[in-house]
């Protein structure tokens, strides 16, 4: 049968569909109206590349269309980054109790949380530290992409945890550590520093606080290439929600986690936010004290604040030098220490200065990955305008 098959379509393919004109002069344009046709078509597909490339000028990685206005700074003015988020929490729906913020700049160092060392359910958060667990095996040369567990590729189950949050997938990842105290040894060193001391909670029911999943982050942004594919992929997941979902300017990796079960609602989310000093920011509530609205609204509220405080630090910085105005942006307290609100306690050792590692390689995958759609647009509108050119009636 497919041998037959193939034979109809080769033979389909030899009839010719229109009768030719004998008398006709030989031209790559038969007719007018098939030249009309092409130029209809290449217009549309052109309009389409356009379309295409939109989304990657504007820097958006998905969620709401369009491109975030521009924030009014004027009301970050005499506001610290506590009373920002009270008065945030204060209008959203819940209780401000029932949340865990936070907050950690990338190159000036500034550090801030709100209940930061509460535990709260970690529904799908857990997937990053357990991911990076593994990564860092492959970073070392201790097992490959290829080895199976469970009978499956660990590079695709990696995929399936970290990009799609499947369950199944990670819960045989956390299976083949064992439990107990083997996977506490596991994911330890990617919650906190070894003179850091916590609870098992996250042992026992799933629990972390939003400032063990900072470490996390941070980990993750200062050394990329020591978890191989896990920043790749969480480039990639729900990017139309969570933290992704109002937020359009700046690119995002997110491990989200979400649960409703029995009338209790939990909302989480951790990601890495390339604005022009990137941030790692950790937003986890349970009782129904957040969902992906507030969630979404806060990111933009905290890409603002960190963007008013870009600025004052470059005004800060007018009249130096380029070397020495690139060294002030980049060390980890000059600017954050003199700026930071007097009420604000010094930065935990665990928080020290941040090297910035991570962003070129977060540059280069997701602006490869951006870039594909546009590209593959435009080869295709190569390759049909030859085709049609010299193609036959």
């Amino acid at each position: 049968m497919p041998f037959s098959k193939k034979k109809m379509i080769l033979e389909s393919e030899k009839r010719d569909p229109m009768p030719k004109n004998r008398n006709a002069k030989s031209s790559p344009w038969p007719r007018r109206r098939g030249k009309a046709e092409v130029f209809v078509l290449c217009f549309m597909l052109l309009a389409s590349l356009l379309g295409l490339c939109e989304p990657v000028c504007a820097g958006s990685v998905g969620g709401a269309a369009g491109v975030a206005p521009e924030p009014d700074f004027a009301r970050f003015a005499g506001l610290s980054w506590e009373e920002l988020t009270r008065e945030f929490l204060a209008q959203a729906p819940g209780s401000a109790e029932n949340v865990g913020i936070a907050y950690y700049n990338t190159v000036t160092g500034e550090y801030h949380s709100y209940q930061g060392d509460r535990y709260f359910y970690a529904a799908s958060l857990y997937k990053l530290p357990l991911n990076m667990y593994f990564a860092e095996k492959i970073y070392r040369g201790e097992m490959s992409f290829d080895d199976k567990i469970y009978g499956r590729r660990y590079g695709n189950m990696q995929k399936a945890s970290l990009q799609f949050s499947s369950n199944p997938e990670s819960e045989s990842l956390m299976g083949y550590l064992g439990g107990g105290k083997r996977y506490l040894d596991a994911l330890r060193p990617y919650l906190a520093g070894e003179d850091e001391d916590y609870d098992f909670s996250f042992l026992r029911d799933n629990r972390f606080t939003p400032c063990q999943m900072l470490h996390a982050l941070r980990l993750l942004y200062e050394d990329p290439e020591r978890f191989p594919d896990v920043l790749y992929y969480l480039a990639q997941a729900s990017q139309d929600n969570f933290f992704c979902k109002y937020e359009t300017r700046f690119p995002i990796a997110h491990k989200y986690g979400w649960l409703a079960e029995e009338g209790i609602t939990v909302v989480n989310d951790a990601g890495i936010i390339w604005t022009e000093e990137p941030i790692l920011l950790v937003f986890m509530s349970n009782n129904n004290s957040g969902d992906t609205v507030t969630l979404g609204q806060y990111c933009v509220l905290m890409c603002d604040y960190c963007q008013y405080w870009h600025r004052v630090h470059l005004a800060a910085a007018e009249g130096l030098s380029g070397e020495t105005r690139e060294l002030l942006r980049r060390s980890a307290r000059s600017m954050a220490e003199a700026l930071r609100p007097a009420e604000e306690g010094s930065l935990p050792e665990a928080f020290s200065a941040s090297g910035g590692a991570g962003k070129e390689t977060m540059k280069t995958e997701t602006g490869a990955l951006r870039a594909f759609p546009p590209v593959l647009a435009a080869f295709g509108i190569a390759g049909l305008c030859v085709f049609l050119k010299f193609r036959r009636h």
